[in-house]
């Protein structure tokens, strides 16, 4: 029965642009071997947020596909022997849930600004602490 997947991958962001280039093809070819690649989204260069295997930053790589159930396991297989992938995930896609990317671009700012407004009422701000430390506790 066929599934839909999601795999990301982190690859060394220390490469060489030519080197992502031919590592990208090479995943979207083996994903195209065993599957039918939907799309391949290039999420960019990152700061990460510890290191990986000695490495600061990544390069990540999402790529959406329909196939059998054992793709990932072929897929896994040959992504484990990749010395330039720092990380890597696969997941079965859940299609009747939405997703980042199906929200309106309104919609995502509108959140963020929610988001930013509840952190803000959350951490204290800028208001004035008073009184000591057991006080406050009590």
């Amino acid at each position: 029965m066929e599934r839909p997947y999601e795999t990301m991958v982190l690859y060394d962001g220390t490469l060489p642009e030519e080197t992502i280039r031919s590592e990208h093809q090479r995943m979207e070819q083996l994903v195209g071997d065993n599957a039918k690649l939907d799309e391949s989204i290039d999420w960019g260069k990152k700061t990460l947020a510890y290191e990986i295997k000695g490495k600061k930053t990544g390069i990540y790589y999402l790529y959406r596909y329909r196939g059998e159930g054992d793709v990932p396991d072929k897929l896994d297989r040959s992504l484990k022997m990749n010395v330039g992938i720092l990380r890597y995930l696969t997941i079965v896609r859940d299609l009747s849930k939405r997703t980042f990317e199906d929200l309106p671009k309104d919609k995502m700012q509108e959140s963020e600004d929610e988001d930013s407004a509840d952190y803000a009422r959350t951490s204290g701000g800028n208001e004035e602490r008073t009184g000591t430390e057991g006080e406050r506790d009590a």
